[in-house]
């Protein structure tokens, strides 16, 4: 494209691409959170009737009592727990939207009756709004994604066991710094730091192997591509500060192939659940991870040779000028 018109007519479509992804994927899922199959433990006989009433907004389980169902709770099997009995809803506004108002009134019009709430497991003082989390997460990726690039463009040639090392110690060193700021400086994420730096470290860490391998395979593309499907995508895909169960449910399954929802979880775990449910966020980065050494265990893409220029004609002797 030599033409200058043509080529500024390029990059304001790609901009306004770029913003239409964006807005489309942060505002479409974040902007109405709506319950879509909360996990709900119920102790009490009424549990097949209540999802019925609430019309799918909610996944009974039946537990046999409220010491259960409470700590179904806080071991992050469900999202909150209604007691019959009791005529009590018991919700952890650390884990995501149960706490919300509109989903308080919800679970009262399904069971018919006003409900004494309990939130087992607020959020920290310095986190009321509970999007602490969601940035945080996106300060550990973009921190991931940095450490990679960077890596690879100071020693684009190092020994693969070398570049695990400096990334382990990028990882660390990054930890360290948002661990400090978060919860030292800012007072947001606070009950764990130990945790939390063990958390973060290895959310940079896995993340920045699985971009390593990317970016080796297939070059700066692969950063790109993984920082779109990472942020503007993962993000919202997450849940964000409301969680998987009240964002559309094709996106929130989405969100659970990518690393950012388990990013999220495992910061969330670790900070408010006592490091509950680490299982299922853990194994999804590590496959991360995995395909990571795997693309870097490849051999590099050739690169493409320059063309060779083509040779000056040479006059023939004796050829009169113009002659054929």
């Amino acid at each position: 494209m030599k033409n200058p018109a043509v080529r500024v007519a390029v990059a304001y479509l790609v901009s306004a691409v770029v913003g239409v992804v964006i807005i489309a994927s942060f505002v479409g899922a974040l902007h109405h959170p709506v319950p879509h199959g909360v996990p709900l433990a119920v102790v009490g006989p009424d549990a097949a009737r209540l999802e019925q009433s609430a019309g799918g907004a909610v996944d009974a389980r039946p537990y046999a009592d409220a010491a259960g169902a409470r700590a179904a709770v806080l071991r992050r099997e469900v999202e909150a727990a209604y007691l019959a009995g009791e005529g009590r809803l018991l919700v952890a506004s650390a884990g995501g939207d149960t706490a919300a108002p509109h989903f308080t009134a919800l679970m009262q019009r399904a069971a018919g009756r006003q409900l004494a709430v309990e939130d087992v497991r607020p959020l920290a003082e310095g986190d009321s709004s509970g999007v602490s989390g969601m940035f945080y997460v996106l300060g550990l990726l973009l921190t991931a994604l940095a450490t990679t690039v960077l890596t690879m463009r100071m020693q684009p040639m190092m020994h693969r066991g070398l570049r695990l090392a400096v990334l382990a110690l990028g990882a660390v060193t990054g930890g360290l710094a948002l661990t400090w700021v978060v919860g030292g400086l800012l007072g947001a994420l606070t009950g764990a730091p130990l945790g939390l730096l063990a958390a973060s470290s290895a959310v940079i860490f896995l993340v920045s192997v699985a971009v390593n391998g990317l970016m080796r395979r297939f070059g700066p593309r692969g950063v790109i591509a993984a920082a779109v499907l990472f942020i503007p995508i993962g993000l919202p895909a997450s849940g964000g500060p409301f969680g998987a169960a009240f964002i559309e449910p094709w996106y929130a399954a989405l969100g659970y192939v990518l690393p950012t929802r388990s990013a999220l979880e495992l910061v969330r775990s670790v900070v408010y659940f006592d490091g509950a449910a680490l299982a299922v966020p853990l194994t999804v980065l590590g496959l991360w991870a995995v395909l990571g050494l795997v693309l870097m265990a490849l051999p590099p893409r050739p690169m493409p040779r320059p063309a060779a220029p083509a040779a000056p004609a040479v006059p023939v002797a004796g050829a009169a000028p113009g002659a054929h």
